[in-house]
C-alpha cells in the first residue's frame, strides 16, 4: 500500500486551489468599486415636492423652544 500523497512528482503537496463559484448571471467583479449608476428619483409634476427642509427646520425650532423653556424653568427654580 502506497500513501495517498505521492512525493514522486516535483510539486509539493499544497492546499487545493480555491475556485470561486459565482451564481450565473452575476456580472459584478470583486475588483469593481464603482457605485451603480445614479438614477434620479421619479418626478410627478402634479404633486408638490416633499417638504423635507421645512420639516427639519420645524423639528429644530421645536427643539430650540423646548430647550429654552427647560433652561428658563431651571433658572427660576434655582432662584426661588
Amino acid at each position: 500500500r502506497r500513501n495517498s500523497i505521492s512525493i514522486v512528482s516535483g510539486r509539493t503537496p499544497s492546499a487545493p486551489e480555491i475556485v470561486v463559484v459565482r451564481p450565473e448571471g452575476s456580472t459584478v467583479s470583486p475588483y469593481d468599486t464603482t457605485p451603480p449608476p445614479y438614477e434620479p428619483p421619479p418626478v410627478f409634476p402634479d404633486e408638490p415636492p416633499p417638504p423635507y427642509a421645512s420639516i427639519a427646520r420645524e423639528q429644530r425650532r421645536q427643539r430650540r423652544l423646548r430647550r429654552t423653556t427647560l433652561v428658563r424653568n431651571n433658572s427660576n427654580s434655582a432662584i426661588a
